[in-house]
């Protein structure tokens, strides 16, 4: 049993020498295969740091430079590569917790899924002081499309997924943000089989300029997510159970508050496609969505009108 473990590499700290370390306590259980994507700026570690890290180890791995600076197109280029019977996507500022590491190997091998997913344990500056505060992540899921649309599927360290099974597939290339969801789409079109692992398989950091951050919160990323849910409900809205279309609205109302604090023209286009795609309920509307969509939405007047005078109703009840 050999896996498979495609760290890009963007702009990375010291931090990375801890990463390739807990990645190396794995090789005393599972056949190793390492393969970094120098993708984008060195920062403090480059290829001729780590080279003489994993020569001396033993361990079959390939490290590789491209010049496009895009995560998605890293890990196609390490799947590609990638000779394992299964394969880990992980971001080379999160550290592998070993035991739940294996545990969730041996769920993938010994179970008839394409897929295990994981929660994991999030590390950030605690305000206030000089150490780390961690939270964790503790979502389950009773389908695939719940799990994609609530996020407890979404990480990519937290996945690790049968080579055979995901071959044919690619990271969507260009994306600002959401790449993993986007990917994990595809898997679920194209019929694998999820299954969720409640053990905390990593750390997560989120350094300023590395890959996990390098999107940042920006419009573009609140923009990126908003247009996800906005896609996943109209591909599954007529089949989803109760519970899956809960979880999609859900997401979409957290959408709609995000964007709701900007007054760009593209957020109230994407609030107004998001009402009107979906037919959420105007009572659940604020004043607030309320008069901005009366103000600014493309859909018209005559298209928005009938939400303010709903919302009109309902305060004079």
């Amino acid at each position: 049993m050999q896996l498979s473990i495609v760290i890009p590499v963007f702009n990375a700290s010291e931090l990375l020498i801890e990463v390739i370390d807990s990645v190396l306590d794995l090789s005393s259980e599972v056949q190793l295969e390492i393969i970094l994507v120098f993708n984008g700026p060195k920062g403090h570690i480059g290829p001729e740091e780590v080279y003489p890290i994993l020569r001396k180890t033993g361990i079959e791995f390939t490290i590789l430079e491209e010049t496009l600076a895009d995560a998605p197109n890293a890990r196609n280029i390490g799947l590609k590569k990638s000779k394992g019977d299964y394969v880990k996507f992980l971001d080379s500022d999160d550290i592998i917790r070993k035991e739940p590491t294996l545990n969730q190997i041996l769920k993938l091998a010994h179970s008839n899924v394409d897929v295990t997913t994981s929660n994991h344990i999030n590390l950030s500056p605690n305000n206030g002081s000089n150490g780390k505060f961690e939270s964790i992540s503790s979502r389950q899921f009773t389908t695939p499309l719940e799990g994609l649309a609530s996020g407890a599927i979404g990480i990519t360290s937290g996945a690790i997924f049968r080579r055979s099974s995901i071959q044919s597939l690619k990271w969507k290339v260009g994306l600002p943000c959401n790449q993993e969801k986007e990917f994990y789409l595809e898997c679920f079109k194209n019929g694998l089989r999820f299954a969720h692992h409640p053990e905390p398989t990593f750390l997560k950091h989120s350094l300023e300029g590395s890959i996990s951050e390098s999107a940042g919160r920006t419009g573009v990323s609140l923009r990126e997510v908003a247009r996800f849910r906005l896609r996943l409900w109209r591909l599954y809205k007529t089949t989803a159970s109760d519970r899956e279309r809960a979880a999609m609205s859900k997401g979409l109302f957290g959408s709609l508050r995000s964007l709701e604090k900007s007054l760009a023209l593209e957020n109230m286009l994407l609030m107004g496609c998001i009402l009107f795609s979906t037919a959420l309920r105007p009572d659940q509307l604020s004043r607030k969505q309320c008069i901005l969509l009366l103000l600014t939405s493309p859909f018209g007047y005559c298209l928005v009108m009938p939400l303010w005078q709903t919302f009109l109703a309902r305060e004079k009840k």
